[in-house]
């Protein structure tokens, strides 16, 4: 289930739930297994109490949750996802949904899930904390609260809603910047302390505007070959489109895999 952007005109949300947009790696538990959004089957291979363990979480349900390492850790979350074999040290799993049975309301569904992982595996498991916005203020205010720790913004659900297999506008993101995918044409070499190193990476919207992105990259990032870049496909963060379409101080997140 995707959601689609919160438009205060056009959304009435009293009486939904919120929780805090996590940004790391979306993945499903179908009782055996992790599952990215691009059907990519993942490992368990977690380090716990300084041992390496495979966790097997709970066989009786399907859950929809992100792998995540907290805040600002984007990067280092999907890199360790990402190359098999790594301990998924500091990584957890935060469930906000079931998947089955999807037909039911989310509010009922979301009483199932917290009954179903409290006290299971406290170390890697969390069941993502749900508030019932009272008014359009105190909505505002948690995200204020939220981004100004770092957050990315919230995510809004319609209680009364069945799980959807799509984009729906039951599922709402509430966010402090916008992102897209864009796709690295070249590089920009760096200058003062990032000389001979990666300064930008010269970008592609979807619709062809070129744009320049620095901010966001390490300094990993700007000793790889440039190669590893030019032709990937890359998400970017940004404060708004200009009137031109280009997106406005930029923010390197990562390679889409």
């Amino acid at each position: 289930m995707l959601a689609k952007k919160y438009e205060p005109e056009k959304h009435n949300v009293i009486g939904w739930y919120m929780s805090e947009k996590l940004d790391g790696v979306r993945a499903t538990w179908d009782g055996e297994c992790f599952t990215t959004r691009n059907g990519n089957v993942l490992d368990t291979p977690w380090r716990i109490a300084g041992k390496l363990r495979k966790i097997v979480l709970p066989e009786n349900c399907k859950m929809d949750g992100e792998l995540y390492m907290g805040r600002g850790n984007f990067n280092q979350c999907s890199g360790t996802v990402r190359r098999h074999g790594d301990e998924w040290i500091g990584i957890e799993y935060h469930v906000f949904d079931l998947l089955s049975p999807y037909n039911t309301r989310f509010s009922t569904r979301f009483e199932e899930l917290f009954e179903l992982t409290e006290g299971q595996f406290p170390e890697i498991l969390t069941c993502v904390k749900q508030l019932r916005i009272e008014c359009v203020e105190q909505m505002w205010q948690i995200h204020k609260l939220i981004t100004g720790k770092g957050g990315e913004g919230l995510m809004l659900k319609n209680p009364e809603s069945a799980y959807q297999f799509k984009r729906s506008a039951d599922l709402l993101k509430v966010k402090k910047f916008l992102d897209c995918e864009a796709t690295v044409v070249n590089i920009e070499w760096g200058k003062g302390k990032y000389e001979q190193m990666i300064g930008s990476l010269v970008c592609h919207t979807a619709d062809g505007k070129e744009f320049c992105c620095g901010s966001g990259l390490t300094d990993a990032d700007r000793i790889e070959n440039p190669l590893c870049f030019i032709g990937k496909k890359i998400t970017v963060k940004f404060f708004e489109l200009s009137k031109d379409g280009i997106p406005r101080f930029p923010i390197y997140q990562g390679i889409r895999h």
